[in-house]
């Protein structure tokens, strides 16, 4: 996928349903489970660290938002993040 930018790639890589594997089926998701998640992440990641960076990223979101998250926030972020159209930073403190 050479000359993406990095929302173009994560856009991309939504329309393949690569940030939808962890996000349940009822929100737009394939729920593949968590090797599915690694053998993924581990692939993409021997092609481009970036593209790998990005799919973790995204990876980490959903689950986060389907542990912590009430309803309503779910039905809002998850479509869009296994969509691909969600590319955050994380940030920590």
């Amino acid at each position: 996928m050479p000359g993406l930018t990095d929302r173009e790639l994560a856009a991309h890589m939504g329309k393949l349903g690569w940030t939808s594997i962890l996000v349940p089926t009822e929100y737009g998701g394939v729920s593949a489970g968590h090797m599915a998640k690694t053998l993924l992440i581990a692939h993409v990641s021997h092609a481009s660290g970036a593209a790998g960076g990005i799919q973790q990223a995204s990876l980490i979101r959903a689950l986060a938002l389907q542990d912590l998250r009430s309803p309503e926030q779910q039905s809002l972020w998850l479509p869009q993040i296994a969509a691909g159209h969600v590319l955050r930073r994380h940030a920590s403190r």
